[in-house]
């Protein structure tokens, strides 16, 4: 089984620009890969002109995708459903978010995915939203959904692996979003949790894929990781017009940059 990679990157910030020329700088650390096999969908992608990936234009599809801006995580499970559509037979798709690097390969887990069993990065709760209610939401598979103060789970999405067969899940993972959206849930983490709701109800099993990589998501990672990259210079490129410089980051080094460091 062949695998595609794909990252989703828009609005034009350099901060997350940034990100995903470091996290796909380590991506290749640990993989040996053709630009084929890595699509970034983007509403420019002359911004990714220089790198050896394939860039996807998702200009047209970003209105609709983020409800006319009211949730834009809603964005990234449409473009991975608008991905598995488009994957050639026999291949895993391979979802990451920006703001995670790689610490090791891969490929060896990328390997157990199946129809009935995924890939995401972290378990996260059961019931994270124990004061929300949504029942009765009939979705497009034909399943009808409720919210399950007992079984309802989330899991991180800043990583997934999961192939064609999978398309059913995407699709009622983005109806549960609506769902969630009209029922008045107000976390901005509703579209990890739909995605991870869409597969329990679909019977699949999830593994955890945490160990091999580093999702810097908490907010002071996030300003620590944002303070270093800034720093990069493009300059420090190899022939494939991939970053050379690796940054030294800890949840220990993050902290102490929160209080010693400015900027």
């Amino acid at each position: 089984m062949k695998n595609i990679f794909l990252y989703i990157e828009y609005g034009g910030q350099n901060k997350y620009i940034s990100e995903l020329k470091y996290s796909l700088a380590t991506l290749f650390d640990h993989h040996a890969l053709t630009p084929d096999e890595i699509w970034v969908y983007t509403e420019d992608i002359s911004r990714y002109a220089n790198l050896p990936v394939t860039p996807k234009s998702i200009a047209a599809e970003l209105e609709a995708y983020s409800l006319g801006g009211v949730y834009a995580h809603r964005i990234k499970p449409c473009a991975v459903n608008k991905a598995l559509a488009e994957l050639p037979p026999d291949t895993n798709l391979v979802f990451v978010d920006t703001d995670t690097y790689f610490k090791s390969s891969v490929t060896r887990r990328l390997s157990t995915i199946s129809q009935r069993h995924v890939l995401m990065n972290k378990f996260e709760k059961i019931n994270p939203y124990e004061n929300d209610v949504l029942e009765h939401l009939q979705l497009p598979s034909g399943k009808k959904y409720r919210y399950d103060t007992q079984k309802s789970v989330m899991f991180n999405s800043g990583f997934l692996g999961l192939n064609r067969e999978h398309i059913p899940c995407m699709k009622d993972a983005i109806a549960i979003i609506d769902g969630m959206i009209q029922a008045k849930f107000k976390a901005h983490t509703i579209e990890q949790c739909a995605v991870s709701e869409a597969f329990r109800i679909h019977g699949i099993a999830i593994s955890e894929v945490d160990a091999e990589l580093e999702h810097y998501w908490p907010s002071t990672d996030k300003k620590y990781m944002h303070h270093h990259l800034s720093k990069i210079s493009d300059a420090n490129i190899d022939s494939r017009g991939l970053w050379t410089e690796r940054l030294q980051h800890s949840w220990w080094r993050a902290r102490l940059h929160k209080y010693f460091v400015k900027g």
